[in-house]
């Protein structure tokens, strides 16, 4: 069974305004976090220069997207080339982490590559102790659960404030 979304069916106003929503929301928080998603800023959705956004940029912005992804231009998205475009946001992501990360110029990382002991220990240390907060020496399902929760609402308060301006 394959799955398609054509402009029509998704709706291209719910596009527009699910990437203007993205765009306050996020900021210039995927940019800052090495790309885990399309890199959209102002200056690329204001097409014409006049410091606004306007809704028609907002759909030229989205129409773009949407035909990066259509690989074979048929109009329609199929898993296949969403997949793919991800894959190709990853590798693209991978290669920066490789550029800062690959020690020994072997173009792989290592597990020490990756998290180096030394650079993360105290880290580590802080985090595990934040994590048990019964003093216990480990970690129960209970704290985890609370340390993910104090993280989402650490989250989405951050970006009710970016929203805001604040």
């Amino acid at each position: 069974m394959s799955v398609s979304l054509t402009l029509k069916t998704a709706g291209l106003p719910v596009l527009a305004l699910a990437t203007g929503v993205a765009v306050v929301l996020a900021g210039s928080a995927w940019a800052d976090r090495g790309g885990s998603g399309p890199r959209l800023d102002f200056a690329t959705l204001d097409v014409d220069g006049d410091r606004q956004i306007t809704p028609s940029e907002m759909r030229a912005g989205a129409r773009g997207r949407f035909a990066m992804q259509d690989t074979d231009g048929d109009g329609f998205l199929t898993a296949e080339e969403v997949a793919s475009a991800e894959a190709a946001r990853f590798a693209s992501r991978f290669e920066r982490m490789l550029s800062r990360r690959d020690a020994n110029g072997d173009g792989r990382l290592s597990l020490e590559e990756l998290h180096p002991s030394d650079e993360n220990e105290d880290r580590r240390a802080r985090m595990f102790e934040r994590l048990d907060t019964d003093r216990s020496g480990g970690i129960s399902q209970e704290e985890l659960a609370l340390m993910r929760d104090k993280m989402q609402s650490r989250k989405w308060g951050k970006k009710r404030h970016q929203a805001q301006g604040e």
